[in-house]
C-alpha cells in the first residue's frame, strides 16, 4: 500500500473539500483567464480552479490569460499582474503571456523545458507557487529529480508553511518513506557497537570519538528499553483484562481471509447482532505478535516484565516519551539553553538526534565509515521529518499533525497517526472536535484504517480492512470500546466497516462548517 497516498489525502482533506475554498497567499502565483467583463469595470475571472468577481484595475480583454501574483495584507485582496520584461520594443506593464515560459521570462528567472514541465505540475496539483520556488526549482529538481514524490514533498511544505530548504526536503522525504524506523536503529546500534569495538588506535578512534559514539550507543539503547516497556505495559494490560487467553484458544478455530481485490463489498454498520458468533473467535487475529524490539518474539512475558522498571510498566504517556528520546524537542531545548546558560549547550544529548548530530558535527567524523555516516544522517532525517509533520506554521484556523512511530506487531512499517483540527489557542486540537487516521500494518490483520470523527465529543469510527473476520472482532469490542470511551467524556455513535479505498479513492467526509466557501470576495486586479 502507498501510504503517503492515504495520508496525503488526509493533508489535503481541508483544501480538497471544495474546489471553491478560497486560500490565496501572499507572493502566491496564480493564472487567470478574463471570463467575462461586467458593467462597473468588474470581470468574471477564472483563477484556477477559483471562478471569481473582481474589480478591475487594469485594460483586459474576454479571453485574455494574465499571471497574476497575491499582494501582501491588501484589503481588499489586490492580485497584480505579472508584466512582460521592460524593453525598447514592449510598452510598459504590458501584462505578460499566460504560458510557463512566458511566466519564467516575466520573473527573470530561467527554467529549462523539464523545469517548466515540472512546474506546470506544481499549479496542476494547485501548490502555491511563487517566486522563490520558481528560484530554487533548478537546485532541487538537481539534488532531488524532478520525481512525483518530490511534488507530494512540496505540496507538503508549501500546504504546512515549512521553509523551504534542503534539510526540510530531506526531512520530509525520509519520513514519506515510512522505513521502519525500529529496523533502522536496530542497523544502526549493531554498526555502532561494532565500530566502537575496536581497540583505541586501530581505525583511527580516538577517545573524544569514542565517547560521541558510546553517547549514541546509549541512546540508541535507551529508546529500546522504552518499547520494550511499551510491549510489556500492553501486554500486562490485556493479561489483566482476561481477553488474551480466550482468544488463544479460539484463534485456531476461525480460518482468516482477505476479500479479493476485485470483490464488490459494501460497508457494514455493526448495529445490531447478525454477525455469526463464531466470526468472534478470530478476535486474536486483531492483535500483534508478541514484539521484542531486540529483534526476537518475546516468548517470556511475564519475564521481561520482571525485568523492566515499575516506571515503564505503568508509563502513562510512553509514546510521548518515546518520541521525546527520538528528538522531537531537541531545537526547542537548545534554544532554550542557549538563552538561559549558553556554556550547557555541549551537554544536550539526551535524545537520539542530539547524539547523532554531536557525532557528525565533531572534528574526529571523518574517521566513521562512510556507510555508517550515511545510516545517521537517514535516520537524523527520519527524526527531522517527525518534528516538521508534527509542527504548524499556517495562518489558517485549522492544524494538521502527523505522526509516525514503531509499534509491537508492525513488521515492515510504523504506525501512523494524523490529526486534523480547528486551532484551539494558537496550535492546540480541539480534543471534542478533530478527525483522526490511524495507519497499521500487523502480521494478522494486515493493513489498517482508522477514520475518526469526533463532533462534539460524539465518535464516529470507520475502519478499513480486507479480512473477512473483522467485523465479528469489532463487535466483540464494541460494549468494551464504548465503556472506555464514557469513561474519557467520548460518546460512539457508530462503526463501520469497509475494504480499503482503491488508490484512486478519496476518504469521503462532509466539510466542517467552519470552513466557508467563496461567495464572493472583493478581489482587485
Amino acid at each position: 500500500m502507498n501510504v503517503p497516498m492515504y495520508i496525503n489525502q488526509a493533508i489535503s482533506h481541508f483544501t480538497n473539500i471544495s474546489s471553491t475554498a478560497i486560500e490565496l497567499r501572499p507572493g502566491q502565483i496564480l493564472q487567470g483567464t478574463v471570463l467575462k467583463l461586467l458593467s462597473d469595470k468588474m470581470a468574471t475571472v477564472q483563477l484556477g480552479s477559483l471562478l471569481v468577481t473582481a474589480r478591475l484595475e487594469a485594460a483586459l480583454e474576454p479571453g485574455q490569460n494574465i499571471w497574476l501574483q497575491v499582494q501582501p495584507e491588501q484589503n481588499p485582496i489586490t492580485l497584480r499582474i505579472i508584466p512582460k520584461p521592460s524593453n525598447a520594443k514592449t510598452a510598459q506593464n504590458q501584462a505578460a503571456g499566460g504560458t510557463l515560459s512566458d511566466l519564467a521570462k516575466a520573473v527573470s528567472i530561467p527554467l529549462t523545458k523539464n523545469q517548466l514541465a515540472f512546474l506546470g505540475s506544481l499549479f496542476e496539483y494547485q501548490i502555491p507557487v511563487s517566486t522563490e520556488l520558481m528560484k530554487a526549482l533548478p537546485e532541487i529538481t538537481q539534488k532531488f529529480g524532478a520525481s512525483e514524490d518530490l511534488i507530494e514533498v512540496l505540496q507538503i511544505i508549501t500546504k504546512k508553511g515549512l521553509p523551504l530548504t534542503e534539510n526540510t526536503i530531506r526531512g520530509i522525504r525520509a519520513f514519506q518513506k515510512n522505513e521502519n524506523v525500529s529496523a533502522q536503529m536496530d542497523h544502526l546500534l549493531q554498526n555502532m557497537q561494532q565500530f566502537s569495538s575496536a581497540p583505541d588506535g586501530q581505525d583511527s578512534i580516538g577517545k573524544q570519538l569514542r565517547s560521541y559514539v558510546n553517547q549514541l550507543v546509549a541512546q540508541l539503547q535507551s529508546i529500546k528499553e522504552t518499547l520494550h516497556g511499551i510491549t510489556n505495559q500492553w501486554d500486562n494490560q490485556r493479561n489483566r483484562s482476561g481477553a488474551e487467553q480466550e482468544f488463544e484458544n479460539l484463534a485456531s478455530e476461525t480460518p482468516t481471509a482477505e476479500v479479493p481485490a476485485n470483490a464488490t463489498v459494501r460497508p457494514t454498520s455493526l448495529t445490531g447482532n447478525d454477525w455469526p458468533k463464531q466470526t468472534a473467535k478470530a478476535a486474536n487475529a486483531a492483535f500483534p505478535i508478541q514484539f521484542d524490539p531486540r529483534g526476537t518474539q518475546n516468548t517470556s512475558k511475564a519475564a521481561s516484565r520482571e525485568s523492566l522498571p515499575n516506571q515503564q510498566l505503568n508509563d502513562p504517556q510512553p509514546i510521548l516519551r518515546l518520541l521525546q528520546q527520538f528528538g522531537m524537542e531537541h531545537e526547542r531545548q537548545i534554544l532554550q539553553a542557549s538563552m538561559t546558560n549558553p556554556s550547557s549547550l555541549a551537554q544536550h544529548t539526551g535524545s537520539v538526534k542530539a547524539a547523532i548530530l554531536q557525532l557528525l558535527q565533531s572534528p574526529e567524523a571523518g574517521h566513521l565509515p562512510h556507510a555508517l555516516k550515511q545510516d545517521m544522517q537517514q535516520l537524523v532525517d527520519h527524526i527531522t521529518g517527525q518534528q516538521l509533520m508534527a509542527s504548524d506554521n499556517t495562518p489558517t484556523a485549522f492544524v494538521q499533525y502527523t505522526v509516525q512511530f514503531p509499534m509491537p506487531g508492525l513488521q515492515r512499517e510504523n504506525a501512523w497517526i494524523h490529526i486534523e483540527s480547528k486551532k484551539k489557542g494558537e496550535k492546540g486540537i480541539d480534543k471534542d472536535n478533530c478527525r483522526l487516521f490511524f495507519y497499521l500494518t500487523m502480521e494478522h490483520m494486515g493493513e489498517t484504517i482508522l477514520d475518526v470523527s469526533i463532533i462534539n465529543t460524539i465518535l464516529t469510527v470507520t475502519l478499513y480492512n480486507n479480512q473477512t473476520w473483522i467485523p465479528g472482532v469489532v463487535q466483540h469490542f464494541e460494549k468494551q470500546l464504548r465503556q472506555t470511551l464514557a469513561d474519557h467524556g467520548y460518546v460512539l455513535s457508530n462503526i463501520k466497516i469497509a475494504p480499503l479505498p482503491a488508490s484512486t479513492t478519496s476518504f469521503s467526509q462532509s466539510p466542517p462548517d467552519s470552513i466557508t466557501n467563496y461567495k464572493g470576495v472583493d478581489i482587485r486586479i
